[in-house]
């Protein structure tokens, strides 16, 4: 899928705001601006350990930009949860 014009400047809005990536994938300014523009919710394990604990990077992991951007953000069995699923 190529993204719009508007994915395309809000990625690179994103990019500017968080510009070291560390480890972080080079999707995932994408992810959250295809998020953004369509008003979609993203769905990670990143950004918590496996209790569901916020780990100490959380503000420059997925769910830390996703909020500064005021973008939905969950985890899988959370957004199965929303869906109805039986997990």
């Amino acid at each position: 899928m190529e993204p719009t014009e508007a994915v395309q400047r809000e990625a690179g809005r994103i990019e500017d705001a968080f510009p070291n990536p560390g480890n972080r994938s080079s999707a995932d300014p994408w992810i959250i601006a295809e998020a953004l523009i369509g008003g979609h919710t993203v769905v990670t394990y990143e950004g918590r350990t496996f209790s569901g604990v916020p780990h100490r990077r959380w503000a420059r992991s997925m769910p830390g930009i996703c909020q500064h951007f005021s973008v939905a953000c969950c985890t899988l069995p959370e957004a199965l949860a929303e869906l109805g699923a039986n997990i």
